[in-house]
């Protein structure tokens, strides 16, 4: 990843309405959960990537939570999801940071492609905190592994 520029808008984000310290990456949270009964809760899944995100240097700008959300049937009703896609755009984060890959969701490759567009444009990546995996946005519907939290 590209050292951030001091002159973009991403180096002047703000975590909790207090300047990012040098070093850090401003990244957003995104949690999801389909039902209660769920072991992945979304207070457990918010404590893993916030010690994560500590871990890598990562400040937390937004988080983003979508409780009794399926990650495959209706997508239209993920409402933080597609404000997350829509607020990528603004160039604020740098990272969408999720629990695991599959709470990002579990759409077919076709239906995510506008979604990946959006991404890809804004240059954000998504990262796994329980595998350190990075998904690379990096094509019109494709993405590819690399390892999380690299950092130049």
């Amino acid at each position: 990843m590209a050292k951030r520029n001091s002159n973009t808008p991403r180096a002047k984000a703000k975590a909790n309405g207090k300047a990012i310290p040098d070093g850090w990456i401003p990244v957003v949270a995104y949690y999801r959960m389909s039902t209660d009964d769920q072991d992945d809760s979304i207070e457990q899944q918010r404590i893993d990537v916030r010690a994560y995100c500590k871990r890598m240097k990562y400040s937390i700008v937004r988080e983003y939570i979508d409780s009794g959300k399926s990650g495959s049937k209706d997508h239209h009703k993920r409402v933080d999801y597609h404000q997350m896609i829509r607020d990528a755009g603004k160039k604020n984060f740098e990272l969408i940071i999720v629990w695991r890959m599959n709470r990002f969701g579990r759409m077919g490759a076709m239906e995510s492609v506008p979604d990946k567009l959006k991404l890809k444009r804004a240059g954000v990546d998504i990262e796994d905190c329980r595998q350190a995996n990075r998904l690379v946005v990096d094509g019109w519907a494709g993405c590819r592994y690399g390892s999380g939290g690299q950092r130049s």
